[in-house]
């Protein structure tokens, strides 16, 4: 499961907001804060954001969990820094007129909004070929793709209680999903033909479904490959194993060894 692209959002978001709080105690803007702001956005962007190669950007954030956005830096400057400034902005003024018409057409373009953003979300969590990590990014196309991942990166975030708070509400939510979404014939066939639509690097250490850091990591009894939980659960539904290709599959808890067995059900 992709924590790691979310990661690198949080730290870029991380970023700009301890440079926001260090500027307002420095210089107490009291006048166009949000313009100021902008400004700093502007300037962190310009210079914690690099070209790769054609159509592949990097970020602070990025560079440190071994994402890369497929799009151009105007693309992602615009979803990044320029919208999250006009769209409050936009909103700010309609509600200011205080006509009723006006405050049912924001209440319903808001909440359209957010159904398609929630959409995105669990497409993203669920679905390992919808690479994109906000409904902005789907519109504009952007694609977080994972590349090479730090291990520095790997051995730091694995031990730290919000890395892993993160994974427990991931993890939650495809469970939701497995037990009231993925039950559907249909839909898992669909998912099983589903290949992924951008290139990756695999590597032994990662979950053979997904490529990343396996989350609450389960080993598979055919390979002994480590999985993902979810994705372990999913490949017994699929009855094959990402790894090995095996159609006799099952798995234990890394942690809790074979107490913690659990096999496909008929």
């Amino acid at each position: 499961m992709p924590v790691s692209q979310f990661d690198s959002v949080a730290l870029d978001n991380d970023l700009t907001n301890q440079i926001w709080t260090k500027f307002q105690k420095t210089i107490l803007p009291r006048k166009h804060i949000g313009e100021i702001k902008l400004l700093l956005n502007t300037l962190i962007f310009l210079m914690t954001t690099k070209k790769i190669d054609q159509d592949r950007i990097a970020t602070y954030g990025s560079s440190l969990t071994g994402t890369i956005f497929s799009t151009t830096k105007l693309r992602l400057f615009q979803t990044n820094v320029i919208l999250p400034f006009l769209l409050p902005k936009l909103a700010s003024k309609l509600l200011n007129h205080n006509t009723n018409f006006r405050v049912q057409i924001l209440n319903k373009w808001t909440n359209i909004f957010n159904l398609l953003s929630l959409i995105t979300f669990i497409q993203f969590i669920a679905l390992e070929s919808r690479p994109y990590l906000t409904f902005l990014h789907r519109i504009y196309g952007i694609k977080a793709i994972l590349s090479n991942i730090p291990e520095g990166y790997t051995n730091s975030v694995s031990s730290s209680i919000e890395f892993q708070n993160t994974q427990l509400l991931y993890t939650s939510l495809l469970q939701l999903l497995a037990n009231n979404v993925l039950r559907s014939s249909l839909l898992a066939n669909i998912l099983r033909r589903q290949k992924t639509k951008f290139t990756e690097t695999t590597t032994d250490s990662n979950c053979p479904m997904c490529n990343t850091s396996p989350v609450v990591p389960y080993k598979s009894t055919c390979c002994e490959r480590n999985y993902c939980y979810i994705c372990i659960v999913k490949s017994m539904k699929y009855k094959v194993c990402q790894s090995c290709r095996s159609t006799s599959i099952s798995g234990y808890s890394t942690y809790d060894g074979p107490k913690s067995f659990i096999k496909p059900r008929n």
